[in-house]
């Protein structure tokens, strides 16, 4: 379990990383497009440009497609953050190429073009940290998990166990579900560890889990 959780982490650690990567190379298409808008600097290129930034963006969508394809498969965050690193990628050589056909004609293309990619990566570096850092300190669960587990208690005992206090951690593949239960003080701690137990292998077995559950006492 070490292993699968010590592999999970890093592959939140490394979509964090993506994102601040991503977050620099905003910050620098920022600064680049403000120089060029301030210094009302024109750009010119030839015909060799063109097939490089056409041949980039192909390259660079595909290498997107892929990366997220197979990071939603298998629920990989750090597969995403890849995919959409190699995206915004694509999205500054389409502007490059928009650039190249008409910053000729207007000097501030390029300038208010770059602009544009910096948002758009800056949105994208947004979303990709906003979801990692959501997983790497732990998530309440969706009301419909809550729900089934709910049933599955009450199907199982006849009795409604009162589950509280959810929280649930992703490590990579692997989710670790926590929950609180309530059972009479006056139950014999055999009795209770036997019902915990059999409750998180029935939620164990219908959502592939792992669960850990505490006990609390009515009485306190």
């Amino acid at each position: 379990m070490k292993i699968i959780f010590g592999h999970g982490r890093a592959e939140l650690i490394a979509t964090i990383f993506v994102g601040i990567l991503l977050a620099i190379v905003g910050a620098n298409f920022t600064y680049e497009s403000i120089l060029k808008l301030s210094s009302h600097e024109s750009v010119e290129y030839g015909k060799y440009a063109i097939i490089v930034t056409v041949v980039s963006i192909v390259v660079k969508e595909m290498m997107a497609q892929y990366s997220i394809y197979f990071g939603n498969k298998t629920s990989s965050t750090s597969l995403v953050a890849d995919g959409w690193h190699h995206r915004s990628d694509a999205i500054s050589s389409v502007v490059i190429l928009v650039g190249i056909f008409i910053g000729k004609y207007f000097w501030w293309m390029d300038g208010i073009l770059g602009l544009i990619v910096s948002f758009l990566i800056f949105y994208t570096t947004y979303k990709i940290l906003k979801e990692a850092l959501s997983l790497f300190l732990g998530e309440r669960i969706d009301d419909e998990l809550k729900e089934s587990i709910q049933k599955i208690g009450f199907d199982t005992f006849m009795r409604d166990l009162d589950p509280h206090h959810f929280l649930i951690h992703k490590y990579g593949h692997h989710s670790e579900l926590t929950f609180h239960i309530s059972l009479s003080g006056n139950m014999s701690l055999a009795e209770a560890h036997r019902m915990a137990t059999q409750y998180e292998n029935k939620i164990k077995e219908k959502f592939n889990i792992g669960v850990t559950i505490h006990i609390d006492s009515l009485d306190y």
